[in-house]
């Protein structure tokens, strides 16, 4: 009987760490991919601002429809301004999520071997944050916007099409963003079209 109930905590422990490994493991798998929707989203907010209408010109006049979506895009900017900011703070919210309701308890965890378990869970709380935070300011925004500046056009072609999928996927509260935005801008007469001429200032 002994012997029985001995195994049955044993099998019990390990039940327990492998769901716990396994969660561990989720969480790792959906910050990466949260990380790669915001890269994404990021370079695509700089390239599409940035990419220069004269070399866009150029690309469509060589048969790259794609270059022409890309100006029609910077000539109303609003919907895919809105669908940047939708797209990055739904994610720094749930990686928030995701980092302090499974990493910070692996950590915790870890932490209670090497001490006091008392201050084990605030500096958890900690690595958890910094870990996430730097993670994301790394590889989600840092990294994507400085290739995305170096190469504006090249990616803004190669972006431009999965960004129209998302403005018409989340139409609903683009308009309604997008609709709130102009509204202020109209009232406080501020144009919020892009004006791309040269004037006697650009030369001199």
């Amino acid at each position: 009987q002994t012997a029985f109930t001995m195994q049955k905590c044993y099998n019990s422990k390990v039940i327990h760490s492998f769901i716990f490994y396994m969660n561990i493991f989720e969480a790792v798998l959906i910050l990466l991919l949260l990380v790669a929707v915001s890269a994404f989203v990021s370079c695509s907010e700089l390239a599409l601002a940035s990419s220069r209408k004269i070399k866009l010109q150029v690309l469509g006049k060589e048969g790259d429809t794609r270059a022409l979506d890309v100006l029609n895009m910077q000539g109303q900017p609003g919907s895919f301004i809105t669908v940047v900011q939708i797209g990055l703070n739904a994610v720094a919210i749930l990686a928030s999520s995701v980092g302090e309701a499974a990493v910070r308890p692996y950590l915790g965890a870890l932490l209670q071997h090497l001490g006091d378990a008392a201050w084990a869970g605030t500096l958890a709380s900690l690595l958890s944050f910094f870990l996430v935070t730097g993670l994301f300011i790394l590889f989600a925004d840092l990294m994507p916007k400085r290739f995305a500046m170096t190469h504006p056009e090249r990616v803004a072609v190669r972006v431009v099409r999965p960004m129209m999928l998302m403005i018409f996927l989340l139409k609903p509260l683009v308009w309604f963003f997008d609709g709130i935005a102009n509204l202020i801008f109209k009232t406080l007469r501020i144009s919020t079209v892009r004006q791309d001429q040269l004037t006697s200032e650009d030369i001199y």
